[in-house]
């Protein structure tokens, strides 16, 4: 059972004080704790929430366990549905999909630390990677959960980013400038023709944001962890992969990094021998290729969104605004080469 706490916690110089409270109540073997039992490093990778990395030592200040203590990016709720959420990651919790989830906080929750190392986006090309990321991201789209709608989320999050980010005000006037220049408007026209052209593709349930920082490598067990679920839902399968795919070029967004068609055709092989337990047929996977880069293109306009609504309220360090607008610039630059190929 998840222990639901009655506390926000604040982003300031005592953020560590306030996570060794937290985590006495949530931990019976740590009630009484003193503070050298928890040992707590922030990490880096994320972009949307802050992390913290918490080993937690009995009196002899031997590791125990290690946790991560997630606290919501600011304004996030307006983005996503974290009611929704917290569903979804107990509902992974249980069918041994996700990180064990120990607690839920008012802007944030508790769960388990899978070791290993967040990849690199160089490391999507490494074939054994390549191989390994492809079978799990089948296994995961096996997933059922019965208590959240099987509708794909895809267009309505991209309306909610839209709706969010049209009438966006920046204090910054350079901010401002390349926001107008953007001219968000027109992406509201866009949103409407690729869901008329997406049609009836396969629906799972998918993770939505597999960036290298999401997919955990432990080397000593050879295995691959998905981890960081708040995007995800049911969605269109191939969403799924041509996110990936775009997620090769990392935060820089360089784009001479996206897969070749071998490398796609690689990746979509490895993922149809998993889904369907034979070698699937040359028609087959170029039928899904053809369609994950279909949705490359709704990745970029998806996450170019959010980075201009992050750009308006997130605190932490990151050129979100620049991101958002290089994001919608790909997707304008790639469209009419990625249809023309497709159609």
């Amino acid at each position: 059972m998840t222990t639901r706490i009655a506390v926000t916690l604040t982003l300031d110089a005592s953020i560590h004080q306030q996570i060794r409270s937290l985590l006495r109540k949530v931990f019976q073997s740590h009630t009484e704790a003193k503070d050298e039992q928890f040992n707590i490093k922030e990490l880096t990778s994320g972009i949307t929430n802050r992390l913290f990395k918490v080993e937690l030592r009995n009196a002899q200040k031997q590791k125990e366990q290690t946790v991560l203590v997630r606290v919501n990016g600011i304004g996030t709720e307006k983005i996503i549905d974290r009611k929704k959420e917290f569903i979804i990651l107990e509902e992974l919790s249980k069918q041994g999909k996700g990180p064990k989830l120990y607690a839920i906080f008012e802007n944030g929750f508790v769960y388990e630390y899978f070791e290993g190392e967040p990849l690199d986006p160089k490391d999507f090309k490494h074939p054994k990677l390549m191989k390994m990321i492809a079978k799990k991201m089948a296994h995961f789209h096996e997933t059922d959960l019965k208590s959240i709608d099987k509708k794909p989320v895809l267009f309505n999050q991209l309306r909610t980013f839209y709706k969010s980010v049209k009438d966006i005000k920046f204090s910054d006037s350079e901010k401002q400038r390349m926001f107008d220049e953007l001219n968000v408007s027109r992406l509201e026209k866009e949103i409407d023709e690729m869901e008329e052209l997406v049609g009836n593709c396969e629906v799972r349930f998918t993770h939505n944001d597999l960036l290298s920082q999401n997919i955990i490598y432990n080397e000593e067990k050879d295995i691959v962890s998905f981890i960081d679920f708040e995007y995800s839902g049911y969605n269109y399968r191939a969403f799924d992969i041509g996110n990936h795919f775009n997620e090769f070029a990392g935060f820089e967004v360089d784009k001479s990094q996206f897969p070749d068609e071998k490398t796609q055709a690689t990746f979509v092989r490895y993922y149809l021998e998993e889904v369907l337990q034979r070698p699937p047929t040359d028609e087959e996977v170029e039928k899904l290729r053809r369609e994950t880069m279909i949705f490359s293109l709704l990745s970029s306009l998806y996450w170019g969104l959010w980075g201009i609504f992050q750009a308006s309220c997130s605190i932490i360090d990151f050129n979100f605004l620049g991101y958002g607008i290089t994001r919608i610039n790909w997707y304008f630059e790639w469209k009419s080469k990625v249809l023309e190929n497709n159609l």
